[in-house]
Parts: structure tokens; C-alpha cells; sequence
């Protein structure tokens, strides 16, 4: 399928709706993780039934390796990951136009995801401002980017696989192999955005090395 940029209205005349927030149906922290190999799929898919499939794979790839919410991938505007020059720096601000309460932080940029989003932008003449936009020509909304998520996990046949789920492995990946980096719970709280541990914590699978801790004792 044809990989499209979707269309832009003037932001004059469009209206930013910034209080709208997002729609889980069910538990936050119950979207099923995907594997590597199976994120890797949902990116090929998208290749083949998105006509703006450089916009959707960007989708997963910010959920996956940044573990933004979706409100905070649909309002991710240019100079959120810019210098003040327009040129891509090697991390990503989640501002308070985004972020759930307002919490800003900043989150570093892989390689690959940098390179996606340089090309993205220059590709779409997006020099200010969102990034990310409608088949309408509006920005994109937080509902955009589940729904968008979610029709490319179920055509995966990913079951319980939902906007969450890119969130969820990063923030479980980080736990389980913080302390080989010497990092720490607390750097994957401040990365998530979470206000607490606790919440962190309820996004964390169950690794299937836990029994190996015993021996440890």
C-alpha cells in the first residue's frame, strides 16, 4: 500500500482540543506486552493497510521505545525534539501539553527512532509545530492513536494487544534490566512520568526468571 503524509489544515483554523483525554476500557495496566519480533510485525503490517504508514509506525515506535501515553504521541509537536535551530536532538521533551497532569520530563532518543522522525518530518515539510495529523487534515487526538494502535494489533491477530501495550513493555523492560546498567526503580518511575512507584509497579509483568532469584539468597 501507498505510504501517504496525511494532509494539513492551517492551524489557524484548527482547533486544538488539549482537554481531550483518552479512553482506556478496562484496567490501565492491562494491555498484553508484545515481544520484539511481534512489534517488529505490527510495524510491517502497518506497511501494508495504512495509507499513512510512516505516520503509524512512528506510533509504535514511540510507544515502544519512549512509552508515551497516546495523548502524549498525538500531541508531540516539532519542537519537542528540536534544538532551537530545528534540528533533531538526540532526546524528546514531553511537555505539559501532553503530559498526564502536566508532569514534563525528558526521555532520550534512540537511533533508530531519531532517523524515523527526521525523515518523517522532512518528508512532510514539518517544520513547526504537531507533528502528527488526520486523514481530515486536522492534528491527530489521542483516540486517533488508540484506535490506530489498535486496528493494527488486532489485524496482527495480537488479542489484548492495545495502545498501552508499547508503554507497558518499555516500562517492564526497563524494571527487569535496570540494575545491569546501574539504574534503578526510580529512573523508570521519572521515565514513565508516574508521580509514584506504586503506579510504575502496576505496569511491571512478571518476569519469567523470578524463580532464579531464590537462588540469589
Amino acid at each position: 500500500m501507498a505510504d501517504k503524509i496525511p494532509p494539513r489544515k492551517s492551524i489557524e483554523k484548527t482547533r486544538l482540543n488539549t482537554k481531550r483525554g483518552t479512553k482506556h476500557r478496562g484496567p490501565i495496566g492491562k494491555a498484553k506486552i508484545l515481544t520484539v519480533d511481534q512489534f517488529t510485525e505490527a510495524a510491517e503490517k502497518a506497511e501494508t493497510r495504512s495509507i499513512f504508514a510512516s505516520r503509524d509506525k512512528l506510533f509504535i515506535m514511540l510507544s515502544r521505545f519512549c512509552g508515551l501515553r497516546s495523548q502524549e504521541i498525538a500531541r508531540l509537536h516539532f519542537e519537542d525534539f528540536t534544538d532551537v535551530k530545528g534540528k533533531i536532538t538526540s532526546q524528546l521533551s514531553v511537555s505539559k501539553r501532553s503530559a498526564k497532569y502536566g508532569k514534563e520530563r525528558t526521555i532520550p532518543l534512540r537511533p533508530e527512532l531519531k532517523e524515523a522522525l527526521e525523515t518523517y518530518v522532512k518528508r512532510a515539510g514539518i517544520t513547526e509545530g504537531p507533528i502528527f495529523w488526520s486523514q481530515r487534515g486536522e492534528p491527530a487526538t489521542p483516540n486517533l492513536v488508540q484506535k490506530q494502535l489498535g486496528a493494527i494489533y488486532q489485524a496482527c491477530g495480537f488479542k489484548g494487544a492495545r495502545s498501552h501495550s508499547g508503554r507497558r513493555y518499555a516500562i517492564t523492560t526497563m524494571a527487569q534490566n535496570a540494575n545491569t546498567v546501574g539504574a534503578s526503580l526510580e529512573d523508570v518511575r521519572i521515565f514513565a512520568g508516574h508521580a509514584d512507584l506504586s503506579t510504575t509497579a502496576e505496569y511491571i509483568d512478571k518476569s519469567p526468571y523470578a524463580a532464579d532469584l531464590v537462588g540469589l539468597l
